[in-house]
């Protein structure tokens, strides 16, 4: 009962099971980054084999136990998708229960802007992927994880508000 916050990265079970224990008991705040699916869309109008060996590095990055030649895949795992069109990127990169993160390679700015905005996610790389700072809040979105990392934002997660009231004689108060 002492803890007042707990901030986890795990599963999404795993995060299910702390955030129900941590209501359990006192209330506890939580943030929680879990598991996650994240769309790297590559429009036809930029540099493929750039956007190739960027997606290829943030997918395989850090994994030392890539044995798919002679063993069954559980991944990480690259799919690769065709699309005939800005509606049906959205309607695919939306049609999950994770959203981490997503990419967005392509030239046009103001199409990236407008399907940033559409992406239900709450980071989008534009034209760059796995770019952090500590100033931008960083978590999941929906079964990817509650609350902030990062910047402000996470640190208003850390504090508890306080209102102090104290009427002061002869003010407007009394």
């Amino acid at each position: 009962m002492g803890v007042d916050k707990l901030e986890f990265t795990g599963s999404t079970g795993t995060g299910q099971i702390v955030l129900e224990l941590a209501a359990r008991s006192n209330l506890k705040l939580v943030t929680l980054e879990l598991g996650g699916k994240s769309p790297f869309v590559v429009m036809d109008d930029t540099d493929v084999d750039e956007a190739v060996e960027l997606a290829h590095h943030e997918v395989f990055f850090n994994q030392d136990e890539m044995k798919i030649a002679r063993e069954e895949i559980f991944g990480p795992v690259l799919a690769i998708l065709k699309f005939s069109g800005m509606e049906e990127v959205i309607r695919r990169a939306n049609a999950t229960h994770y959203e981490l993160a997503s990419g967005v390679f392509m030239q046009s700015l103001d199409a990236a802007n407008m399907l940033s905005r559409a992406l239900r996610a709450s980071t989008v790389w534009v034209n760059c992927y796995d770019v952090f700072d500590t100033s931008i809040p960083f978590s999941g979105y929906k079964m990817s994880g509650v609350g902030r990392e990062k910047g402000i934002y996470a640190l208003r997660n850390y504090l508890q508000t306080k209102a102090v009231v104290t009427p002061i004689k002869d003010t407007a108060w009394l």
